[in-house]
């Protein structure tokens, strides 16, 4: 589903019409649920009563996506508005990098990111060989029980 569905934007130069899908590989299959759901109203929905993506990205670790109504029945509205919290609620557990759902956590230095430890060890690894070093390693907080971790490229260190 790489296509960027610019058929259903409301409105010339949205972030959805401009850039498609902004999350990661691990998020994509859990927003293009959400996605084929609007695809699958609008096919069939009169064209004064369609869903408009506007914005399909990632915020502050959370997975955001924004839709425009226009004559909308009530009850699709909230069948869509359910699908997008849900959405919303996977991806909190879900790593955005991998798609993983084991051993999630968050990034909490840099960019916030939810990854599970692997995809932070990956990162501190491809950065080094960058010549991007992360000091101490990339700060990861696990959710299972909210300890804080130094991941290195080869190790981690509980902090708290």
């Amino acid at each position: 589903m790489e296509e960027k569905h610019t058929e259903y934007v409301a409105y010339p130069k949205t972030p959805f019409d401009l850039f498609g899908v902004e999350v990661d590989d691990g998020w994509k299959p859990i927003a293009e649920k959400v996605l084929r759901e609007i695809i699958a109203y609008n096919e069939t929905a009169p064209e004064d009563s369609k869903i408009w993506v506007d914005q399909v990205k990632e915020k502050f670790a959370t997975l955001r996506i924004y839709v425009t109504y226009d004559n909308v029945p009530q009850d699709v509205i909230n069948r869509i508005e359910t699908l997008i919290e849900d959405a919303e609620k996977e991806a909190e557990n879900t790593c955005e990098i991998c798609g993983t759902k084991e051993n999630i956590g968050l990034r909490t230095n840099g960019w916030y990111t939810v990854m599970c430890e692997d995809c932070a060890r990956k990162i501190v690894r491809e950065d080094k060989k960058k010549g991007l070093v992360y000091k101490d390693g990339i700060k990861w907080k696990r959710k299972s029980d909210g300890k804080t971790f130094l991941v290195r490229e080869d190790a981690k260190a509980e902090i708290d």
